[in-house]
């Protein structure tokens, strides 16, 4: 299992002792591309053919991703981004993973000073889930939360968290029977922007 705040901390450190090779750039007006880490944690529950009730939590997908944006003025931003998963999770032998995840967002921002901002991020996003072995993809609003931090250079790092999924499901599967599923899925994502 992957220690999130070790990722998280490790990144910080890694970042803050890049030397800024340029001054400040303005970071209005231009455009931005990165890679980022997702770290996906699939909450599910509901009802078995037999009336059992289950209620779980899976954490251990990880998902990479790039990211492609517009920051139009110092507080408003749109951009794009895609991820494939790279590592799935299991529950009790079954199948728990988000196979790819796209979406676009608007990032609300406010700076803080020229090296820090934190923002909101509202967007619409499509994915596809794999939970005890059942297979959808679908849509949905995503909203979340971040900060940014600039090193007097043209990169950036981004930590956030970020609701993407919230979904009632029905069915018929030969293992399970009849069931009855409610997935929530959010994420933890360490990027690494560069503004061009």
């Amino acid at each position: 299992m992957i220690n999130y705040k070790a990722v998280v901390l490790a990144s910080s450190l890694a970042f803050s002792s890049i030397q800024p090779a340029l001054s400040q750039p303005s970071n209005v007006g231009k455009g931005y591309m990165g890679i980022g880490i997702s770290f996906a944690s699939l909450d599910f529950s509901g009802l078995t053919s037999n009336y059992d009730q289950y209620d779980v939590s899976v954490s251990n997908n990880t998902l990479l991703g790039a990211i492609i944006g517009y920051k139009f003025t110092p507080y408003t931003a749109v951009e794009f981004r895609g991820y494939g998963n790279v590592s799935e999770g299991d529950y009790m032998g079954y199948q728990v993973s988000v196979d790819h995840y796209f979406a676009l967002y608007g990032r609300l921002i406010y700076p803080l000073n020229e090296d820090f901002e934190v923002y909101g991020l509202l967007g619409y996003g499509k994915q596809q889930a794999t939970v005890l072995n059942v297979s959808d993809s679908d849509s949905d609003v995503a909203y979340g939360i971040g900060f940014q931090v600039m090193n007097g250079s043209s990169l950036a790092l981004q930590v956030e968290w970020v609701k993407t999924y919230d979904e009632n499901y029905s069915g018929y599967d030969s293992d399970l029977g009849n069931y009855n599923m409610h997935i929530k899925e959010s994420n933890i994502n360490v990027n690494l922007i560069y503004e061009f």
